[in-house]
């Protein structure tokens, strides 16, 4: 038996947003949102910007602590309620990859043919 494991590696390397970016962009939505600003007036990558969201966060209810197990399906759920609207940002964000190699492998073992 072979087991293959493809982590966020794969889908960043693919085009296709890590968990971990998703859960920075949901933060960045629900932020703004709470403190009336619109998503240009503020750098999601900026340091400073960062910190201010995260202080925030950190002193609100609305999200579970950092690196929590459940912070992701929370933050995910507060940007996008409907299920049908979670499925379709997952839809939309993996109709924008495009297979990278370590995908490209899986596809050929699975086939049966050679690898490089």
């Amino acid at each position: 038996m072979v087991g293959w494991f493809l982590g966020a590696g794969a889908s960043a390397a693919s085009g296709i947003s890590t968990g971990y970016a998703m859960i920075r962009d949901f933060k960045s939505q629900i932020f703004c949102h709470e403190n009336n600003l619109s998503k240009r007036e503020i750098d999601t990558v900026d340091p400073i910007w960062i910190e201010r969201m995260d202080a925030y966060f950190r002193q609100s209810a609305i999200l579970p602590p950092d690196g929590d197990p459940t912070e992701y399906a929370a933050a995910f759920e507060a940007v996008y309620p409907q299920p049908r609207h979670r499925r379709q940002y997952i839809e939309d964000a993996i109709a924008k990859g495009t297979p990278c190699f370590g995908h490209k492998v899986l596809a050929g073992l699975r086939h049966g043919s050679s690898l490089p």
